[in-house]
């Protein structure tokens, strides 16, 4: 459970569109319904990447895993902070091969939805 500060710096900290980045990564694993771990191949100031491949969560109902492999490229939009430990960054829009399986609007609109579970 997070308090009611956290949770309000989080619901304003996501809905301000300007606090999201564009990437583009490499899947090097999938690791649960909603984890992914990301090696990031495009330079950014994405402060949350440290390592060789880092964690992302997908805060969104749709079926990704059965269209993502390891090794796909992918261009997706997070929010680098991150507010507790254990919290990692959201995949709020998610494009593999050309194709959008999750729109900006749709993957916000679940991280916010998830924010609010918080109440």
């Amino acid at each position: 459970i997070i308090n009611e500060p956290a949770q309000k710096q989080m619901r304003k900290y996501y809905s301000d569109d300007e606090n999201y980045v564009e990437l583009k990564g490499r899947v090097v694993e999938i690791a649960s319904s909603n984890y992914i771990f990301i090696s990031i191949l495009v330079d950014s100031n994405f402060k949350n990447y440290d390592n060789d491949a880092y964690p992302f969560e997908l805060y969104s109902d749709k079926d990704f895993f059965s269209y993502l492999c390891v090794g796909d490229i992918i261009t997706f939009i997070s929010a680098p902070d991150c507010f507790f430990d254990g919290h990692t960054p959201p995949i709020v829009s998610l494009e593999v091969n050309g194709i959008t399986y999750l729109t900006f609007e749709e993957g916000k609109a679940g991280l916010l939805e998830w924010v609010e579970g918080f109440a």
